[in-house]
């Protein structure tokens, strides 16, 4: 996820973009490379915003938007679940994530450890951990 970290407070950021990488554990095992922007407009409540590449066999691609909750946005916890469209060699599937992301900003660059879980019908739940690295405005 994206990133607003404690500097959010500091530098009244309201906006994210983070490249993301990562590894996926089941159907669709392998390396993830995506982008996520967050928009932050008040210290609690977000909205994420997700396109995801799974480098897998077969590939597979992943879109979605959601809310996100900063339960203490000075500590830069974020919890969030969000809905999305999981494409892949075998069909397109709607998906749910629910994850968290720790965001620790170091001026406007934002450093994020994640884990995720990705849940779709008919497919075991697939984990998901990683880094991600933005720039806040």
């Amino acid at each position: 996820m994206a990133l607003v970290s404690i500097s959010y407070v500091a530098n009244s950021r309201t906006h994210s973009v983070s490249p993301v990488v990562g590894y996926r554990t089941g159907t669709y095992a392998g390396s993830i490379f995506g982008f996520h922007y967050d928009y932050q407009p008040i210290p609690f409540i977000g909205l994420t915003v997700i396109a995801e590449q799974t480098f897998s066999t077969p590939s597979m691609s992943m879109i979605g938007a959601g809310p996100a909750i900063y339960p203490i946005p000075m500590l830069g916890l974020k919890i969030y679940a969000l809905p999305g469209l999981m494409m892949a060699g075998d069909g397109s599937y709607g998906f749910v994530r629910a994850g968290l992301a720790y965001n620790l900003g170091i001026g406007p660059v934002i450093f994020a450890p994640f884990a995720w879980v990705d849940a779709a019908k008919s497919h075991a739940p697939q984990y998901v951990g990683g880094l991600m690295v933005g720039l806040g405005i």
